[in-house]
């Protein structure tokens, strides 16, 4: 078992991705390249393998801690290689992971892999010489291998007998993969973010990832009226899969059911692109209890992640 480091292209990157079942964001080549230019964090990227077999790829984040101590993160990885998750291979590479950092050399690993919270992942953790320190997030995927009618019937009545009253609005919608549709709704976000007073992605790691990407990783749609835009979503693609990340609205968006509708677009249009998995980002159901309620209704599979380990 080997793992090699730094050693692999983005289109090899991207490939063993697309090769791989769903994969996450946070591993995906342009996220790591936003990373490294937004925070000015390093970056390093390693492929498993074990005789000449690639069983699958993952990128830590790192920084020093002034300058005693080296922080990295993994997050969401690694990405495993389809028929490589959950065998004995697996957990040998889980240790090799666990072994390239050392407490000892002040060299500290902070994990939080793709592995969903049960006492089975929790103890995989712990055999590879990991404690865990924080719980997991949530989030929802949605398996658009389903036919369109597949995929309406998974919706709950709710979300359904909205979408419907959005289309009788006639909204006109746009789809856009460029710069400019981009930077548009990064304005709109950024103007919503201060009305509303959340925390969300900040915007300047969107347009990193914007201008580290391939024209088609990153897709903004837009819904309006005849007079202006009135509700926005920007999605990330990466692999074979898609993530939900920022989005706004308006009160006429709101009233006109226009997320519904966006976000029935945004599948129709991650299908047409040959994209399988639909990553619809966090799920909080305490401070996010509406968004968490409206990621549901959509009927995907939704996990609890293991946590975070050290």
């Amino acid at each position: 078992m080997k793992i090699i480091w730094d050693d692999c292209s983005r289109s090899s990157w991207d490939k063993i991705s697309s090769d791989a079942g769903p994969s996450s964001l946070e591993q995906s080549w342009i996220y790591g390249e936003a990373v490294r230019d937004h925070y000015a964090m390093s970056v390093k990227r390693a492929i498993i393998r074990s005789n000449n077999e690639t069983l699958g790829i993952f990128q830590i984040f790192q920084k020093q801690l002034l300058g005693v101590a080296k922080i990295s993160r993994l997050v969401r990885g690694p990405i495993w290689v389809n028929g490589q998750s959950g065998n004995e291979r697996q957990k040998e590479a889980m240790s090799e992971i666990s072994r390239s950092f050392s407490l000892l050399h002040r060299d500290l690993l902070f994990w939080t892999p793709e592995l969903s919270d049960t006492d089975e992942h929790h103890t995989l953790m712990r055999q590879v010489g990991k404690r865990r320190m924080v719980t997991g997030l949530g989030t929802i995927w949605l398996d658009l291998t389903k036919t369109e009618e597949a995929l309406q019937k998974g919706f709950s009545g709710n979300w359904r007998n909205m979408l419907r009253a959005g289309e009788r609005a006639e909204l006109k919608i746009r789809v856009r993969d460029d710069g400019k549709g981009v930077s548009t709704h990064l304005s709109a976000y950024d103007t919503f973010r201060q009305q509303k007073r959340f925390v969300g992605p900040p915007s300047g790691l969107i347009q990193s990832m914007n201008e580290n990407g391939l024209k088609g990783d990153i897709v903004t749609l837009t819904a309006g009226t005849a007079q202006k835009i009135i509700a926005g979503v920007l999605l990330v693609c990466h692999g074979n899969s898609a993530t939900y990340y920022t989005s706004w609205n308006s009160d006429e968006g709101r009233y006109s059911r226009a997320h519904n509708v966006l976000l029935w677009r945004a599948i129709q249009e991650l299908r047409g692109r040959g994209i399988n998995w639909f990553d619809l980002g966090g799920l909080n159901t305490e401070s996010a209890a509406g968004v968490a309620r409206f990621k549901i209704g959509l009927g995907g599979e939704i996990v609890t992640l293991s946590g975070t380990y050290l």
